[in-house]
Order: C-alpha cells, then sequence, then structure tokens
C-alpha cells in the first residue's frame, strides 16, 4: 500500500504536471527500495532455515540489516548531493521542479526498505503478526494524504513520518523479541 497510494492521491489531488513530477519522485525512490530488496529476498530463506533448526538467526540479520542501511546511506547522499543530475539525466528539463524533493524520496524509500527488511525476517522466522505494521502505516498514508495534501512538501512528510514510526514500530517489536527470546534461553 504504502509504495502505491501516495502516487494515485498525488494523481487525484494535484494538477497533472505536479503528479506527473511526483510519479518521477516515486519511481527514482523504488530505485532504492528495489536496489535493496534482494538483500531482504535472500535473507529470507536463510534465516527461515536457521531458525527451523533452532540456529542463530541474530547474525545473518546484523548483516543484511548493516547492508541495506549502508545502500541506503549512499542512495540518500547521491540523492541529495546531485538531485538536478540524476532528474534531468533520467526524466528531461521538465522535470527539475522536482529536484527539492528527491533527496527526501531517498530517505522516504530507506525506512520502507529497513522495515521491509524487518518484516521479512519476522515473515521467516514465522512472527507473522509483523504485517500488522506494514497495513497499519498503508492505511493511516491513505488517510493523511487525503486530508493533507496542500503540496508536495505534505505528501512527502506524511509518507517519510509513517515509515519513519513504520521502522521504529518493527524495531521496537524486534527488540521485544529478542529480550524475550534471551530471557527463555537465560533464565535469571
Amino acid at each position: 500500500i504504502v509504495l502505491s497510494s501516495d502516487i494515485i492521491l498525488a494523481k487525484a489531488f494535484f494538477s497533472a504536471e505536479i503528479a506527473g513530477q511526483y510519479a518521477a519522485l516515486s519511481m527514482l525512490g523504488k530505485v532504492v527500495f528495489f536496489g535493496t530488496m534482494a538483500i531482504g529476498k535472500t535473507m529470507f530463506p536463510l534465516t527461515s532455515e536457521k531458525n527451523y533448526k533452532k540456529e542463530n538467526t541474530f547474525n545473518l540479520f546484523k548483516k543484511s540489516f548493516l547492508i541495506v542501511s549502508f545502500l541506503c546511506l549512499i542512495a540518500i547522499f547521491i540523492y541529495a548531493v546531485f538531485p538536478q543530475i540524476i532528474i534531468n539525466l533520467l526524466y528531461g528539463k521538465q522535470y527539475l521542479p522536482a529536484v527539492p524533493y528527491l533527496g527526501l524520496f531517498g530517505i522516504f524509500l530507506s525506512f520502507y526498505s529497513l522495515s521491509f527488511l524487518l518484516t521479512n525476517f519476522f515473515l521467516s522466522i514465522g512472527k507473522t503478526k509483523a504485517v500488522i505494521f506494514p497495513l497499519i502505516a498503508g492505511l493511516l498514508q491513505i488517510i493523511f494524504i487525503f486530508f493533507f495534501h496542500q503540496n508536495l512538501w505534505q505528501v512527502i512528510f506524511i509518507s517519510i513520518s509513517l515509515t519513519a514510526l513504520l521502522f521504529l514500530g518493527l524495531l521496537l517489536y524486534w527488540f521485544q523479541y529478542t529480550s524475550r527470546r534471551r530471557s527463555l534461553l537465560f533464565p535469571k
């Protein structure tokens, strides 16, 4: 929901020109997600197997998390430092008004990428309740954008805020899971 509803709502609430700029930003932002998605997809069967064998899944998750974080930081840096070059090269001069937003889109999709990795980890170890977090974030994104869409800044701020909260919620769930698991392994 988080990756597509914002584009549909932008098309409904903004002019064709601004909606087109938003769609271009979204596509460039998705490069971050699709570039890191392979790590989560690769991690999934490995952590699933380790979990089944009652082996430690933490080290594999930690490595995956560090790789995705590093790639996201590189993407944010490139999008923040070279937005004009990227947009002009891939979309042309008519999309240059979107330049100020590209770094923010990198942040938005970085939080989503990290959340995707966490959600995949939980699913791989059988913690299916974790899918509730992205569903809630997606629904809240629709609701907030529906009511607050005066400009692109608002829409992007909503998306960044909700994916940051999604990421934090999943992290808290992960800390709860790991602390509970440690207490089972090492009772006082």
